[in-house]
């Protein structure tokens, strides 16, 4: 019996999306934007990286949900990363470590 394969390795394609949502979130003026837009960002800075399961193209999204479990999964497994929902949107904010540790007096 054949083993399907992807091109990508878990841990590897998690750190690719991990480092993409946090870089597109950081250019963001609040740091948060709406997990539409985010996912559009994400595929923006990720088009150069071809996934392929068992040598056939496969999109980015669909290597996400059938190899990761989900962008929501991913996101909510991350301290940094917040899920909230704002007048019926999914709203996906980074909390950025070095700003958390300021005090505002």
């Amino acid at each position: 019996m054949a083993k399907h394969r992807w091109n990508i390795s878990k841990e590897r394609g998690e750190r690719l999306i991990y480092n993409s949502i946090v870089y597109v979130l950081s250019k963001q003026h609040n740091h948060s934007l709406e997990i539409k837009k985010l996912k559009v960002k994400i595929s923006e800075n990720l088009k150069n990286i071809k996934i392929t399961y068992n040598n056939k193209p496969k999109d980015l999204f669909n290597y996400i949900k059938n190899n990761l479990g989900g962008l929501i999964y991913i996101i909510d497994s991350y301290n940094d990363l917040s899920i909230t929902n704002k007048a019926g949107e999914c709203i996906i904010s980074y909390l950025d470590p070095i700003l958390n540790e300021w005090i505002i007096i």
